[in-house]
């Protein structure tokens, strides 16, 4: 008895997929793959790091940390929201990467367009901005 079940398993088992379309495989790609490390570790910005707290009355208070190598960032806006990590770095690249401002500008001209692309008001009690710049130049401008 168990032979015939054992063939009964073995004839159904061989006429399964039998009339079956042969499934074809997607292309390759192809695209040569850069393992040039001098890719990776080139700067976005012309900064390192940028660490800024601006104050305002009443106890309020804007504050930014980011660092482009580490890929993190934080934000503190004015009304204690929070946004960390990914999220953070991800919205302030865009305006960080539009600054132009170098080690050889003035320090009002920094502060100045520091505020308009941050869009902070210019009404601030404080202003503390520490910036690495990719030289390996740490300037500290205090308005």
């Amino acid at each position: 008895m168990r032979i015939y079940i054992v063939l009964l398993v073995l004839f159904l088992l061989t006429g399964c997929g039998q009339n079956q379309q042969a499934v074809e495989d997607p292309p390759l790609d192809t695209t040569p793959i850069s393992y040039d490390q001098s890719d990776q570790t080139e700067p976005l910005f012309n900064y390192i790091r940028f660490n800024l707290l601006v104050d305002y009355e009443k106890a309020l208070s804007y504050k930014v940390h980011f660092d482009q190598y580490q890929k993190i960032a934080e934000i503190q806006e004015l009304k204690d929201q929070r946004i960390m990590g990914e999220e953070a770095f991800n919205q302030l690249s865009p305006r960080l990467s539009e600054m132009s401002f170098d080690e050889d500008t003035p320090e009002q001209e920094v502060v100045q367009e520091v505020l308009n692309l941050l869009g902070l008001k210019t009404s601030f009690e404080n202003f503390a901005l520490d910036v690495e710049f990719d030289s390996g130049l740490v300037k500290h401008y205090e308005y």
